[in-house]
């Protein structure tokens, strides 16, 4: 019996979980091993004698804590005492019905788990047909007893088990050993202990064989779980396949993947690999300006424009602006003169240009010509800043020119050599520009257009030691701007 239990528990270590659920509603037990004697003659008990004992038991689920058992035994005791004296043979028929509370209730242990210990208690009724050698009796006997005892299920596979018991009967009777005795005068006892196989089954119709009756089965033609009421999970995700949006797929989002766990599903996420909002359904806006990423030229930082920030609102992104913080229309820069030279570059802010000149209008070749004519044909006595008669022609064609170009300044400049007092000659000059300024203001030029300065034997165009060199250091020079 030893051994026949230590190869039972072998197979059991290597054995799979189940269990008696309300699925697999019943289980039919076949047990085997021995039944031991403990009465007023002897007591035999876990001596594991060869008394072989054999039994058939069903059990009914009732709920996760309890099972009703009813068992049936057959047995064969026999016993001789060390001096010959009493000796007797039992053949034992044991009929039992049982309270059977399992340790594997859901709380405790899990239903399903591979260890299975429960605990009986239970009555019984018995035949007995004992011969008693000693005094030469025979006697056929029915015994009413109490019973109680221990077993555990070892999972084998989804419905067969391994099971060890032991089971204790008590007698109303002393029909066993027929004897009374002075040390021990008590009923007879038996302890039976076996292993045996036991199987679970539904007693309840099952269409699709996956241990849900069809009466609680709420999918009876589809093979399901019993947590689902009988329906399946077909990916095995946790979420039953009538309430999960990806069958056929495991996720944890209503039972779709979510790669990039955005709170959007991947059936659902343009951009399933990269975290998400539902607006852009799963693509990113990273920098939250209410432009995806995608169609964001700057994604990483909030802006209106495409994306992108704009801080003077001309148009132009602060990233392409070359003065991104004051309005502008010439890359993002004021040209308030529209001629397409933004203002810091312009030499002529409020008059129009080209490019080639600074932002400034190009002077016409007639203009240039004048005033060359007025340098060279102007004239003052000597020492003297009175203009000659003389000078008046090419005057005239100075204001001419100033009055029909109103955009044009002119700057009026006097110089003289090196002869005399150099202070004399400062004054000189300037006296003789200030008198140039003032024949153009008399025939009418805007006095606001018009300065004068003297340079005295400043910037000589020639070389003072001639006479021709004097003469060409001696000069008013007229030179328009804008």
């Amino acid at each position: 019996m030893k051994k026949i239990i230590l190869t039972a528990l072998a197979i059991a270590s290597i054995s799979f979980s189940n269990a008696q659920t309300k699925a697999n509603d019943w289980n039919l037990g076949l047990h085997f091993g021995t039944q031991e004697y403990l009465g007023d003659l002897d007591d035999q008990f876990f001596t594991f004698e060869q008394h072989a004992a054999y039994g058939l038991s069903l059990s009914k689920y009732l709920t996760p804590w309890f099972d009703v058992m009813g068992m049936v035994t057959y047995s064969n005791m026999d016993f001789t005492d060390s001096l010959g004296v009493n000796d007797f043979e039992v053949k034992f028929l044991d009929f039992n019905v049982m309270a059977k509370m399992k340790f594997n209730n859901g709380k405790w242990i899990k239903e399903d788990a591979f260890i299975q210990p429960y605990l009986f208690l239970g009555f019984g009724d018995a035949f007995s047909w004992a011969d008693h050698y000693t005094n030469n009796t025979r006697n056929l006997a029915v015994d009413v007893n109490m019973l109680g005892g221990a077993g555990i299920n070892f999972a084998v596979s989804e419905r067969l088990g391994l099971n060890i018991m032991s089971k204790y009967t008590y007698m109303w009777t002393d029909n066993l050993d027929n004897a009374t005795s002075s040390v021990r005068n008590f009923q007879d006892q038996a302890l039976m202990t076996t292993v045996g196989l036991t199987y679970s089954f539904s007693g309840k119709k099952d269409t699709d064989n996956d241990g849900v009756s069809d009466k609680d089965d709420k999918c009876p033609t589809v093979f399901g779980l019993a947590k689902f009421a009988g329906c399946p999970d077909t990916d095995a995700d946790g979420i039953e396949d009538s309430k999960d949006d990806c069958p056929k797929v495991a996720g944890t989002l209503n039972g779709c993947p979510d790669t990039d766990k955005d709170g959007i599903s991947d059936n659902n996420d343009v951009c399933p690999d990269v975290a998400g909002i539902a607006e852009f359904k799963g693509c990113p806006d990273t920098d939250g300006d209410g432009i995806e990423d995608k169609n964001d030229a700057c994604p990483d930082t909030k802006g209106t424009l495409n994306g992108c920030p704009d801080t003077d609102n001309d148009g132009v992104a602060d990233k392409d602006d070359s003065c991104p913080l004051v309005f502008g229309t010439v890359k993002g820069c004021p040209d308030t003169d529209k001629d397409g030279v933004i203002d810091s570059k312009d030499k002529c802010v409020k008059i129009a240009g080209p490019a080639s000149n600074n932002g400034c209008p190009v002077i016409k070749e007639e203009t240039k010509q004048v005033m060359a004519q007025a340098m060279e044909g102007l004239f003052f006595n000597s020492g003297s800043s009175v203009i000659l008669p003389k000078s008046y022609t090419v005057l005239d064609n100075v204001a001419r020119i100033m009055n029909e170009n109103p955009s044009y300044k002119l700057s009026i400049s006097g110089y003289t050599d090196n002869t005399g007092n150099e202070a004399k000659n400062l004054q000189l000059s300037q006296a003789r520009a200030a008198a140039a300024r003032a024949y153009l203001i008399k025939k009418g030029v805007d006095a606001s257009r018009l300065t004068s300065a003297g340079y005295g034997i400043s910037n000589p165009r020639a070389d003072n030691a001639t006479a021709a060199g004097r003469k060409m250091n001696r000069r008013v020079e007229f030179k328009v701007a804008f």
